[in-house]
């Protein structure tokens, strides 16, 4: 199998520091990849590597899908957002790391269009996202 930059994270084996709550089956960390507007974006991913939602077993349907819930709720209280926007996608086009990840983006009032290009966040932006997030986790 190629390597997986997910699995590689899940597995604290490159970008130290980004996760910011884990279960048994499923990490939440900080994006490499987010709008300007929309600082603090997160993903859930599994930490068995599945290559998206069709192969994902039924019986983590439940887990994931808390954490998503636990999650939205975390990040817009800890980015002050208005609320969030989730999006989840299943091959191309939209999925471009095939291993299953659920996107929970902040929203604000006026951010604009989610098409808008994105840009890497450098690894000390999203440790310190990942612990203003990781206290909100556990409510």
């Amino acid at each position: 199998m190629t390597a997986c930059v997910f699995c590689e994270i899940v597995g604290e084996q490159r970008d130290e520091g980004v996760i910011a709550y884990q279960e048994e089956e499923v990490v939440v960390f900080a994006s490499r990849d987010q709008r300007p507007t929309n600082a603090g974006h997160m993903l859930v991913v599994t930490r068995r590597h599945f290559r998206n939602l069709y192969d994902l077993p039924p019986a983590l349907d439940a887990e994931l899908l808390g954490c998503v819930r636990r999650a939205a709720q975390a990040v817009q209280h800890a980015f002050h957002a208005s609320g969030t926007t989730i999006r989840q996608n299943n091959e191309p086009p939209g999925q471009d790391v095939f291993h299953v990840h659920v996107h929970v983006i902040p929203r604000h009032l006026n951010d604009g269009d989610l098409s808008a290009p994105y840009q890497t966040v450098d690894l000390a932006t999203r440790v310190e996202q990942a612990q203003r997030l990781a206290p909100l986790m556990d409510r």
